[in-house]
């Protein structure tokens, strides 16, 4: 089975990014970062950019330090309540460029 797009829907928030898109071909686009802290259902999403999602019942934390007296000192974290999320802040400040397609399957 394929799928074949049949339209493609760019949202602008700015009447004037959408004249600037039509007559000179400039796009205007947000970071990640803004994205990861938008309010909007629809757009945002605090997981943009996730590039490891650890199960809790899959990961065990190990922490180990020294503490003021230089003795090594190890605690071992288990039993977390939720997914461990981890990402690197670097991508917060890539450009994106979202755009919606509408694709029917075809046989």
């Amino acid at each position: 089975m394929s799928s074949r797009i049949y339209l493609l829907i760019k949202v602008f928030d700015k009447e004037e990014h959408a004249d600037a898109f039509i007559q000179k071909g400039a796009m205007y686009c947000n970071t990640l970062g803004y994205f990861k802290k938008y309010e909007d259902e629809l757009r945002g999403d605090a997981y943009e950019g996730i590039t490891d999602w650890h199960q809790p019942d899959q990961i065990t934390l190990t922490i180990s330090y020294k503490d003021n007296d230089g003795v090594d000192q190890t605690h071992i974290v288990t039993g977390l309540a939720s997914p461990v999320t981890m990402g690197h802040h670097g991508f917060d400040s890539l450009n994106l460029y979202c755009m919606y397609a509408i694709k029917v399957s075809v046989q």
